[in-house]
C-alpha cells in the first residue's frame, strides 16, 4: 500500500537553502516514491519553488509530476533528469502556430521575438525548424529589447519591418511586453495579420482581430491528467528497494534500477488524452484558436491532436478594415539583372533617352557580324567597376526582355488567396558581365559571381535570361518554374565533300598532265613535218590559181587531228598522206586509247572513294574521349557547362582538353570555329540552333546531354517567387511561350540545307560542274573569236574594195592621162567655176552664196584680204580643222560649206586613262568636255552626211 503526504512549501520568506533543509530533507524525502507538485493558482513563487524541488529531487533520482508548469526550461533533462511535466511548454504553441498558418494558406511570415526570453527562444527554434515541412518561409526573425527606450524601441520597430514584404506577423512575447508592443504598433495593425502567443493574448490593449491559440487544459483537468501519470509510474513498483528517507549520499539500487524504471513508467504513460514524446514532453494537447473581438476571445476553431479545424473561419474579424489581408505585400519596383546574351537580350547604346521609341534596330554582335533587330527596347544600364564609377546606358530587347515585359502586366488565373492581389510590377535592367556560377573557396567554402552574387547580396530582385537551374545555384537564390527548356550540345563547322574546279584532273597527277599535253603539241609538229616533207608531193600539186580541198596537211590541220584521235571525237578534217606521217598516227591512236581507258578508271574510282569526312556523333564521340593534339574544343569559362565538365568524373579527360581552349564569349568561340582556330564548341543546345539557323556552316552534332531548363533567378525567399511561377505556368498553357520562342529562336536550321542522309555516293552535278564551266568557257571563247573573226573579215573585205576601187579609177585615169597625152595642148579657162552656188547653214537656217563669197568670208575669217589674191590661182583647203572647209557632197551631190562638230575621240579617251593613273583623279573628266582634246566632224549642211573627220593626234577619214 502507498500512503499519501501531503506537504505545503509556500514560505514566501524561505530562502532556497532553508527549503532544503526545512522540506526537501525532513518532509519530501522521507521514503516518497513519486512526488507531485502542484498549485491551484500558478505563479512566478510557485516556478521558484518547483524549480529548485525538481533539481533537488533529480538529484536524489526521485520522479517528480508538476503540475501547470509550461516553461521551457523545465524540459531540460541535463537539469531535471526526473521530471514530468503534465502541460505542454509554451515553445509547444509553434506546432498551433503551423497549423493555422496551414489551413489559412499563409506560407509568408515574420517573426517578433523578446530579447531575454527563453520561451520565445525555445519558441523561435521550434517553427524555423518545423516551418519548411510546412512549406512555410519566415522571411525575418525581429528580436525585440523589452526593455529599451519607448521612442527607441519604436525606431528599432519600424527600421526592422523596412525590407519586409509579409503581412502574416508572428508575435511570441510574455503579457507585459505584449502591452508595450501593442500600444505602439498601430501603423502596424492596418492589413495584417497578427497571430500572437496565449500569454501576449491576455494583454489589455489587445487590439481586434488578433489570432491566438489557447490551451485546452486548466489546472483541475491538468490535475487529473497528472495523477492519471502517477498510475502508471506506481504500477511498476517492486517494493524490493526503499527511496532515499533524507539528504544523505549515497547511490543504492533504488537509485540506480528502480527510479529510472518508474520514471520510464511515467513517460510511457499512453491514454486517448495522455502521451508525451521521446524526451518525456506532453503532446498532442487540445488548443482552442480564439479570434479577440472588442477585447473578448471568440473560438474560431480548435486543434485535436495533429488536427486543426477552422469552423467559424468567415466570422473571423481581421485587423485594419476587417478584410482578410493578402499574404504578402508586393514590391512595385523591382531591379533586374540581365546578360548580353543573344538571342535573350540585344544591347546597343543608347543615343537618346527615349528608347521606347526605336524598333528595328542594328545590332553589332561582332566586328563581321551584324543583324537587325525589331522588338520593344527598354533602357539599361552598366556600371564597369565600384559604385563611384559612372552609368553607361543602353537600350536593351530580346527574348528574355519580352518575357519580362510579360511577366510585369497584371497576370490572371492566380490562387484563390490571392486572387485580388495585383502583380503587376515596374522594372528598372542593369546589364552585368555574367550569370554567375558558384565555385568552391578553401576560406570561405564558396565563390559567388555575376547575377547570382548580386542577388545574394541582395542588391538585386530577380535576374533574367539564359540561367540554367542547378543545385548549386538553388543554395543561394531562389528559382521560379523553368520557361524553356534546353540541353547542351556541340557544334561544328561543315565540311562537305570538297568538289573543285578541277575535279576532272584529280585522277591523274599533274606530271602526266603536262607529259600529255607536251606529246599532243610535239606529235601534231612532226606529223606536219613529214607529211610536208613527203618527197611524193607530185601527186598534191595543183595550180596555184585553183585551190583544191585535197592539199597536203597544214599544222593546224595537223593539230586538229592530233586532238581529235586523242578525245576520241572523229572530227579531224585530213588524215596524214605520206607512209611515215600514217605511221606515226596508228602508233598514236594506240597511245590515246590506253590513256583515255586508264583516265576513265581512275575517275570511277576516285568518284566512288571520295566519301565526305565523318562528323561528330555527340559527347561520346573518340575525338572528344580521346582527343588528339590537333582536334580542339572548348566552353565558356566559369559557366555553367564548364561546372557540368567539372563535376562529372566520367568526362575528367574531355575537361582537361577543354582547359586550353576555353573562351570568355559565345562571340569569341563562334568565331574561332568559322576561322577554324577551334573544331567544336560544346554550349547550350537553344543558342546552339539560333547560331545554326543563321549561319548554315554551322552543324550541331549529336543528341542533347545535361538536360537542364532555363528559370527566373530571384532572392532567396523572395515574395514573388510564386506569382512568376504562376505567371510562366499561364504562359505556358496559353501559348504565349510558344509564341516567344517562334519570334525569337525561330525554327532550328530553317533556311539551311539539311545534312545528306547515309546513300551511295552518286554523280551529281556539283562533281561535274568544272565539265559544264569548261564547255560554257569554250563556247564563250568560240563566240569571242567569231567576233574577231567577223570583224576581221570586213576590214579585209572592206580593205579588198577599196583596193579594187582604187584598181578601177587608177585605169580609168590612166586612159584619160593616156588621151591627153596625145592631144594638143592649149590655154584653158580658170579650173574652178567661182560664180557656183555654195551651201551653208546660217543662223536662220539654210544659206546660199557663191563660191567667190564663200572664199572671201574664208579668207577673212583667216584675216587675210581677198583683194590680194589672184582669183586664178584659186584652190580650195582642205585643212579640217576647227574652221568650215567648201567641199563637194558626194550624197547631195552640191558644194556646201561643212558644219564643224566635235566629238570625243580615241586621243580623249587615251587622256582620261593617262590622268587617271597619274593621280589626277578630279580632271580626268576634262577631255570630254575641251576641244583641244576633241576629233572635228565636217558635216554636210543640207544632208547632214558625214563628209570628213579630222582625228586628234591621226589621220583625216573621208566618207563616200
Amino acid at each position: 500500500s502507498f500512503h499519501v503526504n501531503m506537504v505545503h512549501a509556500g514560505y514566501a520568506n524561505k530562502s532556497n537553502s532553508q527549503l532544503m533543509n526545512d522540506t526537501m530533507c525532513v518532509s519530501v524525502l522521507n521514503g516518497s516514491v513519486v512526488v507531485l507538485l502542484y498549485s491551484s493558482v500558478p505563479s512566478h513563487s510557485y516556478l521558484r519553488l518547483a524549480s529548485s524541488t525538481s533539481l533537488s529531487l533529480g538529484f536524489y533520482r526521485v520522479p517528480t509530476i508538476a503540475v501547470g508548469l509550461r516553461e521551457d526550461e523545465l524540459n531540460k533533462k541535463r537539469l531535471y533528469p526526473t521530471l514530468v511535466t503534465s502541460t505542454p511548454s509554451f515553445a509547444d504553441e509553434s506546432s498551433v502556430f503551423l497549423q493555422l498558418l496551414t489551413t489559412l494558406n499563409y506560407l509568408q511570415v515574420s517573426l517578433i521575438t523578446m530579447r531575454g526570453d527563453s520561451n520565445g527562444l525555445r519558441f523561435a527554434q521550434k517553427l524555423i525548424s518545423n516551418a519548411k515541412s510546412h512549406k512555410i518561409h519566415v522571411q525575418k526573425q525581429i528580436v525585440l529589447d523589452g526593455n529599451a527606450e519607448l521612442v527607441r524601441f519604436n525606431e528599432s520597430l519600424t527600421q526592422q519591418f523596412e525590407e519586409v514584404t509579409s503581412n502574416v506577423i508572428l508575435l511570441f512575447a510574455i503579457k507585459k511586453d505584449a502591452y508595450r508592443l501593442f500600444s505602439i504598433s498601430d501603423w502596424l495593425l492596418k492589413g495584417k495579420v497578427w497571430i500572437v502567443n496565449e500569454d501576449a493574448s491576455q494583454a489589455s490593449n489587445a487590439p481586434n482581430g488578433l489570432l491566438a491559440p489557447q490551451l485546452n487544459l486548466d489546472m483541475e483537468q491538468a490535475m487529473r491528467d497528472s495523477l492519471e501519470t502517477l498510475r502508471s509510474g506506481l504500477e511498476v513498483i517492486r517494493g524490493d528497494e526503499l527511496p532515499p528517507t533524507s539528504c544523505a549520499k549515497k547511490r543504492d539500487q533504488w537509485t540506480l534500477e528502480e527510479s529510472p524504471r518508474i520514471f520510464q513508467a511515467l513517460c510511457s504513460t499512453r491514454t486517448p488524452k495522455i502521451r508525451f514524446d521521446s524526451h518525456c514532453r506532453r503532446e498532442f494537447v487540445d488548443y482552442n484558436v480564439v479570434n479577440i473581438i472588442d477585447g473578448e476571445k471568440e473560438r474560431v476553431g480548435g486543434m485535436i491532436g495533429e488536427r486543426l479545424v477552422l469552423s467559424r473561419e468567415r466570422e473571423i474579424i481581421w485587423s485594419g478594415d476587417g478584410h482578410r489581408p493578402f499574404e504578402i505585400s508586393l514590391p512595385r519596383n523591382l531591379k533586374v539583372l540581365i546578360v548580353s546574351d543573344p538571342p535573350f537580350v540585344y544591347s546597343i547604346p543608347a543615343t537618346s533617352s527615349n528608347c521606347s521609341s526605336l524598333s528595328m534596330e542594328s545590332v553589332t554582335l561582332s566586328p563581321n557580324q551584324i543583324i537587325p533587330v525589331k522588338g520593344e527596347w527598354f533602357p539599361c544600364w552598366e556600371q564597369l567597376g565600384s559604385s563611384p564609377h559612372p552609368r553607361h546606358y543602353f537600350c536593351c530587347t530580346g527574348y528574355a526582355i519580352d518575357l519580362l515585359n510579360r511577366l510585369s502586366k497584371p497576370q490572371m488565373g492566380t490562387p484563390t488567396s490571392l486572387h485580388h492581389l495585383d502583380t503587376s510590377f515596374s522594372f528598372e535592367l542593369r546589364l552585368v558581365s555574367s550569370y554567375g556560377v558558384v565555385t568552391a573557396s578553401p576560406t570561405s567554402g564558396y565563390n559567388l559571381s555575376g547575377a547570382i552574387q548580386l542577388l545574394a547580396e541582395e542588391e538585386a530582385d530577380m535576374a533574367i535570361g539564359a540561367i540554367t537551374i542547378n543545385p548549386e545555384r538553388e543554395q543561394f537564390v531562389d528559382f521560379s518554374e523553368p520557361w524553356l527548356y534546353h540541353g547542351i550540345r556541340i557544334v561544328e563547322k561543315a565540311t562537305p565533300r570538297a568538289s573543285p574546279m578541277q575535279s576532272f584532273l584529280q585522277p591523274l597527277q599533274s606530271s602526266l598532265w603536262i607529259s600529255l599535253l607536251v606529246s599532243v603539241i610535239a606529235v601534231g609538229i612532226v606529223i606536219y613535218l613529214l607529211d610536208i616533207n613527203s618527197p611524193f608531193k607530185a601527186f598534191y600539186v595543183v595550180h596555184s590559181e585553183d585551190p583544191s580541198s585535197e592539199d597536203r596537211v597544214g599544222l593546224g590541220e595537223a593539230m586538229w587531228f592530233v586532238w581529235g584521235v586523242l578525245l576520241n571525237s572523229g572530227v579531224s578534217e585530213k588524215t596524214p598522206r605520206s607512209g611515215s606521217a600514217r605511221v606515226l598516227a596508228v602508233v598514236w591512236c594506240g597511245f590515246c586509247m590506253i590513256v583515255i581507258a586508264s583516265y576513265t578508271a581512275n575517275l570511277a574510282a576516285f568518284l566512288v572513294l571520295d566519301q565526305p569526312e565523318k562528323s561528330l556523333t555527340g559527347i561520346s564521340d573518340p575525338r572528344l574521349r580521346n582527343p588528339s593534339a590537333n582536334f580542339s574544343f572548348g566552353t565558356l569559362l566559369h559557366s555553367n557547362v564548364y561546372q557540368y565538365f567539372k563535376r562529372h568524373v566520367e568526362l575528367s579527360t574531355v575537361f582537361r582538353k577543354m582547359e586550353a581552349h576555353n573562351v570568355e564569349k559565345v562571340e569569341d568561340a563562334i568565331t574561332s570555329l568559322l576561322n577554324g582556330k577551334m573544331d567544336a564548341f560544346i554550349w547550350d543546345s537553344i543558342r546552339i540552333d539560333w547560331e545554326a539557323s543563321r549561319r548554315c556552316e554551322l552543324r550541331p552534332r549529336g543528341s542533347l546531354f545535361g538536360r537542364s531548363a532555363y528559370g527566373v533567378a530571384l532572392q532567396k525567399g523572395s515574395p514573388w517567387t510564386p506569382h512568376i511561377t504562376t505567371a510562366i505556368l499561364n504562359m505556358a498553357e496559353s501559348g504565349v511561350m510558344e509564341g516567344l520562342d517562334h519570334k525569337w529562336i525561330g525554327e532550328p536550321n530553317g533556311q539551311c540545307i539539311p545534312d545528306a542522309v547515309k546513300a551511295p555516293d552518286r554523280l551529281g552535278l556539283s562533281s561535274m560542274r568544272d565539265l559544264f564551266v569548261l564547255l560554257t568557257l569554250a563556247v564563250t571563247l568560240g563566240a569571242i573569236l567569231s567576233v574577231i573573226e567577223v570583224s576581221f573579215g570586213r576590214h579585209r573585205q572592206k580593205t579588198a574594195q577599196n583596193r579594187k576601187l582604187a584598181l578601177r579609177y587608177g585605169r580609168r585615169w590612166f586612159v584619160v592621162m593616156k588621151k591627153r597625152r596625145l592631144t594638143p595642148r592649149v590655154e584653158r579657162a580658170p579650173s574652178y567655176d567661182l560664180d557656183k552656188i555654195v551651201y551653208r547653214r546660217g543662223f536662220a537656217g539654210l544659206q546660199t552664196l557663191s563660191l567667190q563669197e564663200a572664199w572671201r568670208n574664208n579668207l577673212m575669217r583667216r584675216k587675210l584680204d581677198p583683194s590680194r589674191i589672184e582669183k586664178e590661182r584659186w584652190r580650195p583647203v582642205h585643212n579640217f580643222t576647227s574652221h568650215p572647209s567648201i567641199l563637194f557632197c558626194t550624197r547631195c551631190r552640191g558644194l556646201v560649206e561643212t558644219h564643224v562638230e566635235y566629238r570625243a575621240g580615241i586621243f580623249a579617251y587615251l587622256s582620261i586613262i593617262t590622268m587617271a593613273l597619274f593621280g589626277c583623279w578630279p580632271c580626268a573628266p576634262l577631255p570630254c568636255f575641251l576641244s583641244f582634246f576633241s576629233d572635228y566632224l565636217h558635216i554636210c549642211p543640207v544632208c547632214s552626211h558625214r563628209i570628213a573627220r579630222a582625228r586628234k593626234m591621226g589621220t583625216t577619214s573621208f566618207y563616200v
